[in-house]
């Protein structure tokens, strides 16, 4: 599966995230997930927030783990 990247820097990465695949594994699927997709070339890829498997739409995923401190 082709997924669209919009933006990527050392920090982020924005995809275009298709209708009908989930974003991470749940308990009840085994099928790929987007997570599983991008882990690949990015080990430390994190879940800013996620889309339901049937919505489409624009995706952020954190590449850090660089904590900021308020």
């Amino acid at each position: 599966m082709k997924i669209k990247i919009l933006y990527e820097d050392k920090d982020i990465l924005v995809i275009d995230k298709p209708s009908g695949i989930l974003v991470h594994p749940d308990e009840k699927s085994k099928e790929k997930t987007i997570l599983d997709i991008f882990r690949k070339k990015y080990p430390k890829l994190q879940i800013v927030h996620r889309l339901d498997r049937d919505t489409s739409g624009v995706l952020i995923w954190r590449r850090t783990r660089k904590r900021t401190s308020f």
